[in-house]
């Protein structure tokens, strides 16, 4: 039986209305399925928001300031967003997960998804509610954008800018065509702690004429700047409430005009600073730094040559530490230590030329030393100070024979990592010795070994080469 044939029209009419059934029994089933997760899911059955909120949280990396760009995984709240409906509208709903913002550019501007980074930014500090802002804008390499994608990066800062009230960390690091659209001098930033300006793709950073510096100075709270590959006077800031201060890539001129202002410093941090061979002087009178307690200096992409160091006094400094990748030699900081007469208490170096006479001086200088870190690993063997003679100094056996002070008689822990330039004899020696002074003292008593004493006998017992490890006093 052949059925007679039925007008097209009819037919479109039909598959349009079976394409309309299917699709609101697909909805149908959609909402089955999530009203059914809801509910037999004791995550939402029984678990309080607020508890799932602060379970959400510990998700969020920590927000950590220290390196202009160093940052973790950007797109934790939008992750949980994408496990079902319901954790998205915790999570859209909870302030605490949108507070701490990163937004990393790429190398090549793409118009076509700048509206996309755009509106997230806005979104995602909406969602933030009244909380203060950590936000962090950078790029992984420099910049090829152009005039249009530098229009872009206007359009990016005007949005953060609205928010100005509520920073409280703000990260900058992109090229220094930016730093115009930062707020005007008249915005106020109230809860404002910590600022990192950086710049990439400036060609001449230190010889572009300065017409008028950019004013940042309605910063009651600011205590941590952060500053890289930027000329300082671009900037005017309240250098003299700042107690932490982080200096990647700058001229020693400028490092020593900054410390001139910022005598209230607790920290410093020096990266790759840069000499200068334009003929300036520098200061005539010693720069004290009565409050600064921890200096670091780190070498990754210079050699070093820390110069300026002689006309730096710091004499309540607790904690050094020097770190050069490319083993640069000492010049200045022996010298800078011992005319500080600082009382320190950590002393570290990492990866540089020191003469053993030089480190002998420096160590019988600083006698209240609890904490001695020394990494000669890339370091010949015949040229590590860290040798039977600086040990037989420490041994407190050996200096009484000789009728000498022991040195560094306050240490604690002792960490080195570096060829074996030393005998193992000597090693184990002055460890037992200082060990047995330690038990004379009453510090450990005789049968009840703490984990760390008995710790350091069995690291005596495997000393190798490249031995490292911790060693008590």
């Amino acid at each position: 039986m052949t059925l007679p044939p039925m007008p097209e029209a009819e037919i479109g009419v039909g598959l349009a209305d079976a394409s309309l059934d299917v699709q609101i029994l697909e909805e149908k089933n959609t909402l089955t399925r999530r009203s059914m997760n809801y509910n037999k899911s004791a995550f939402n059955r029984m678990l309080p928001r607020e508890i799932a909120v602060e379970i959400f949280s510990m998700t969020i990396p920590p927000f950590t300031p220290l390196d202009l760009d160093t940052f973790t995984d950007i797109a934790a709240p939008l992750k949980l967003g994408t496990i079902c409906n319901a954790w998205r509208e915790i999570a859209w709903a909870a302030p605490t997960l949108w507070s701490s913002l990163t937004l990393c550019l790429p190398h090549i501007h793409n118009p076509s998804t700048f509206a996309a980074r755009s509106t997230l930014l806005q979104d995602w500090i909406s969602r933030s509610g009244d909380l203060p802002l950590y936000i962090r804008l950078c790029s992984t390499s420099g910049l090829d954008w152009g005039e249009a994608g530098l229009q872009d990066l206007k359009t990016l800062l005007m949005i953060v800018n609205r928010y100005t009230a509520r920073w409280h960390t703000f990260i900058l690091n992109l090229p220094g065509d930016c730093h115009p659209f930062l707020p005007p001098p008249d915005k106020c930033f109230p809860l404002l702690e910590s600022l990192g300006i950086g710049c990439v793709n400036l060609v001449d950073p230190y010889g572009a004429a300065i017409q008028e510096p950019q004013m940042m100075l309605k910063t009651p709270r600011l205590r941590m700047l952060m500053l890289s590959g930027i000329y300082y006077r671009r900037f005017a800031f309240q250098w003299d409430i700042l107690l932490h201060l982080d200096l990647h890539t700058l001229l020693d001129l400028e490092i020593v005009a900054i410390l001139q202002r910022t005598q209230q410093l607790l920290t410093l941090r020096l990266q790759d600073p840069i000499r200068s061979d334009d003929g300036h002087p520098l200061p005539d009178n010693a720069i004290v730094l009565h409050s600064l307690e921890r200096l670091n200096i780190v070498h990754i992409e210079t050699h070093g040559d820390e110069h300026f160091l002689q006309y730096l006094v710091a004499p309540n400094l607790k904690d050094f530490q020097y770190v050069n990748a490319l083993y640069g030699i000492l010049r200045y900081i022996p010298g800078f230590l011992m005319r500080s007469a600082c009382s320190l208490t950590r002393l570290r170096f990492v990866g540089t030329y020191l003469l053993e006479s030089e480190l002998l001086q420096l160590l019988r200088a600083s006698t209240s030393l609890t904490y001695l870190s020394l990494n000669f690993e890339a370091i010949w063997v015949n040229s590590v100070p860290f040798s039977d003679s600086l040990l037989n100094s420490c041994n407190p056996d050996v200096a009484f024979a000789n009728g000498t002070d022991c040195l560094l008689p306050r240490l604690e822990t002792l960490v080195y990592k570096g060829p074996a330039s030393y005998t193992q004899k000597c090693m184990s020696d002055m460890i037992q010795a200082r060990y047995a002074a330690r038990q004379d003292r009453g510090d450990v008593e005789e049968g009840n070994r703490s984990p760390f004493d008995v710790a350091i006998i069995n690291l005596v017992e495997e000393i190798c080469n490249d031995w490292h490890g911790v060693i008590g006093p």
